[in-house]
């Protein structure tokens, strides 16, 4: 603003010729006069009665007055019928049952791996569960995919990268399920899959999580894991990593945990452990899980016919 443009304070009223205790007095006269107002309310100016308008110095209300002067030019006047707060009618709500299972795929830039675990979940033959991607600030088109292509998905967006177990614990709390089931966005479960999951909790209503036998996607004679077995010397081993899949693990076993890729967890157990470990990040959270889930309830059962290629 120039200085010709900008307020002047009257000095004859400026505060410092005016000592604060005497502004101080004029104010509170002002405010007892105003208390005494007639009920009507009559010629009351209750921008007065703010401490924070109050307290400015006199020229910066000039300047405030000047300012609204300044812009009267851009105000318009109100059309003939104009409504401030136009009246929105909505539906009702509709109550929805909560699914038996929900299924949790956290993504990160696997946009060219969606289609295929998305598809083979519609081709479920177990239709009672919901899907929620938690992508983890992908910077690829994960996100367009799934918001055009995937309305049925539920979907939450990181806006930072958090890791792979932060966001299990981010779908698992936004889940409706009785059951969390965990599964990994590079894999390609076959229509049997999450149906054998359920059967096995209907089953054994003891055990804390199932797990699912998993196959290399590019060979899918050879396993990768069929649960996860822990050794004398404590350190966790795929069962049958690496073995042709000839049905020698189609039994249903008690495991020690289950791979966090593919693998179904009781919603009060998760909930009564809080979860995966976040300070794991990416790796080992499930055998983690596994360590402390025993204690509560009876384990990890390997199921038969779970089947997922990975």
């Amino acid at each position: 603003m120039s200085e010709e443009l900008k307020p002047q304070p009257d000095p004859a009223k400026s505060a410092r010729h005016k000592p604060s205790t005497t502004r101080a007095e004029q104010i509170n006269q002002a405010k007892e006069k105003l208390a005494t107002a007639d009920s009507e309310g009559r010629n009351r100016n209750p921008i007065v009665l703010d401490d924070t308008y109050s307290g400015l110095r006199e020229e910066n209300r000039v300047v405030m007055r000047n300012a609204i002067a300044l812009n009267l030019e851009n105000f318009r006047a109100a059309p003939e019928g104009f409504t401030p707060r136009p009246v929105r009618s909505f539906p009702p709500l509709r109550e929805v049952a909560a699914p038996f299972a929900s299924v949790i795929v956290p993504n990160y830039n696997g946009v060219h791996h969606l289609p295929v675990v998305l598809a083979a979940l519609r081709s479920q033959r177990f239709a009672d569960f919901e899907v929620i991607v938690v992508d983890d600030a992908s910077s690829d088109d994960s996100v367009a995919l799934l918001e055009s292509s995937y309305p049925d998905v539920r979907l939450i967006v990181n806006r930072h990268n958090a890791g792979f177990v932060q966001a299990c614990n981010t779908g698992a709390a936004a889940a409706r399920g009785r059951l969390i089931v965990l599964l990994n966005s590079d894999t390609e479960p076959e229509p049997a899959w999450l149906e054998e999951l359920v059967k096995a909790f209907v089953a054994h209503p003891h055990a804390a999580m199932v797990t699912s036998k998993l196959l290399l996607f590019d060979r899918r004679d050879t396993l990768h894991t069929t649960g996860d077995m822990l050794g004398v010397d404590g350190i966790p081993r795929n069962r049958g990593v690496w073995e042709r899949d000839r049905g020698q693990y189609d039994a249903a076993t008690q495991v020690f945990s289950g791979c966090g890729g593919a693998t179904a967890y009781r919603r009060e157990v998760w909930e009564a452990l809080g979860g995966f470990d976040e300070t794991f990040w990416m790796y080992l959270e499930d055998v983690d899980f596994g360590f402390r889930a025993p204690g509560r309830v009876g384990g990890c059962l390997c199921t038969e016919g779970a089947s997922i290629t990975t």
